[in-house]
Parts: C-alpha cells; sequence; structure tokens
C-alpha cells in the first residue's frame, strides 16, 4: 500500500481500483486526447477540409507529451503538437495544419472523457457490478433459511433470514447495474461560437456531438460559406 497516495483510491484501495487505472489514470486520458485529436483529422479529410491524404501509422508517446507539456505550459496543445510532429516524421506534412482545426481544449477533453468513461462501463463496471450481483442472488439461494435478528434504529426486531437480507441487496444492485447499461456519457463536442472559424467550400457547421460509433462528430455540409454562428 502507498502510504503517500494523496487519495485512497491510489493508495489503499489501489489494489481493487487496478482495473480502472486504463481507463482513468492522467496517461490514458493524454492517450485518449491523442485518438480524439486522430479522428477528427480522419474527419476533415473524409468531408474534403484536409488534403485526401492517407493516414500514416502514428505513434503516441507520453514521455514526448510529457516534455512539450512542460515546454508549452498547456496539455492539450502538447497532444497537438505531438500529433502534428508525428505526421511531419512521417512524410505527411501536410495534413500536419489540420490537426486541431477549430477546436477548443474543451472539445477535445470532453470528447475523451466522454469516450474513456463508456469504455470503462463496458469494459470494467458493468461486467463487475452483474458479477456481484449474482454472486448475491446465489448467496440469497443458500441462506435463505438461515434465521438471523433483524434490527430498527439498532434495536432487536422481528427475525428474518440472511437469504433474503442478501437478496435485498441483489435486487438493488442489479436494478442500478440495469441504469449503468443504459448509460450513454455525454460529451460537449464541437462548440460554435463567435471565434469559431468559417471553412469555405464547404462551409462546415459543426453542432451537437454524435455518440454512436467513433466520432461524438456531428457534421454538415450548407451551401453558403458566408455564415457563422
Amino acid at each position: 500500500m502507498n502510504s503517500e497516495a494523496i487519495s485512497p483510491v491510489d493508495g489503499r484501495y489501489r489494489g481493487e481500483a487496478e482495473p480502472l487505472a486504463a481507463f482513468f489514470s492522467e496517461g490514458s486520458f493524454f492517450r485518449e486526447r491523442f485518438d480524439v485529436e486522430l479522428a477528427y483529422l480522419r474527419l476533415l479529410i473524409a468531408l474534403g477540409v484536409a488534403p485526401r491524404l492517407a493516414l500514416p501509422r502514428v505513434r503516441f508517446d507520453l514521455v514526448r507529451v510529457r516534455k512539450l507539456e512542460a515546454e508549452l505550459g498547456h496539455d492539450v496543445k502538447a497532444v497537438e503538437v505531438h500529433l502534428r510532429g508525428q505526421l511531419e516524421a512521417s512524410g505527411s506534412k501536410r495534413l500536419a495544419p489540420y490537426v486541431h482545426l477549430g477546436l477548443t481544449s474543451e472539445d477535445t477533453n470532453s470528447l475523451a472523457f466522454a469516450r474513456l468513461l463508456a469504455a470503462a462501463l463496458e469494459d470494467v463496471l458493468v461486467p463487475e457490478y452483474s458479477g456481484l450481483a449474482l454472486d448475491l442472488a446465489d448467496l440469497a439461494r443458500r441462506e435463505a433459511r438461515t434465521p438471523m435478528l433483524a434490527r430498527t434504529h439498532g434495536r432487536p426486531a422481528v427475525p428474518t433470514t440472511f437469504g433474503k437480507e442478501m437478496a435485498v441487496f441483489a435486487v438493488r444492485l442489479a436494478e442500478r447495474t440495469s441504469s449503468l447499461k443504459a448509460l450513454r456519457p455525454m460529451a460537449t463536442g464541437l462548440r460554435c461560437s463567435a471565434n469559431h472559424p468559417v471553412i469555405p467550400c464547404p462551409t462546415l457547421i459543426f453542432s451537437r456531438p454524435m455518440t454512436s460509433g467513433w466520432g461524438f462528430f456531428e457534421a454538415r455540409r450548407t451551401s453558403s460559406s458566408s455564415s457563422t454562428r
């Protein structure tokens, strides 16, 4: 146990929380922002805003991003500069200027947070809670006839069974797990403001995010290149 940890999550309970590190650690957040920026660049290429060139294979380097952040004093900018550098080093210099085009830091952050939360729910939280609910239900069946003294306000009350009390927890956990399964994390997505760029031929208007597939992005073409919002 790390006695120097600020939070019990990274100290006393690190073992139990370890599976979540792949989704909620700072390193994971940096990597996800890198992937969001890359996905956005693919969108610009598909829409014809960026040159229609094949994206090269790029490699995320957390150590390099940390060094850039120390130099620039900005975490998202460090991710942006890192991706541009990867593109230039891979012979795709023409694509580099389109990285992060028109985005704000919050665009990148919110999309990354939403994707990480969705992945954590699907890969860790829902399976773990579902398994625990099944274990409690099994325990409730085995102990259905095991008597125990119930209490109310800390005082002895009518008898119950240990199985019945465990069944209450099993049902409650199953209900909440079902709610988690239906949860769809929301991201603010690409936000328009007074300083949002106008991209001609055609103009792109980015509105609320899409929550299906990779993107969280919604883009549509308009016939006018003179409007902005």
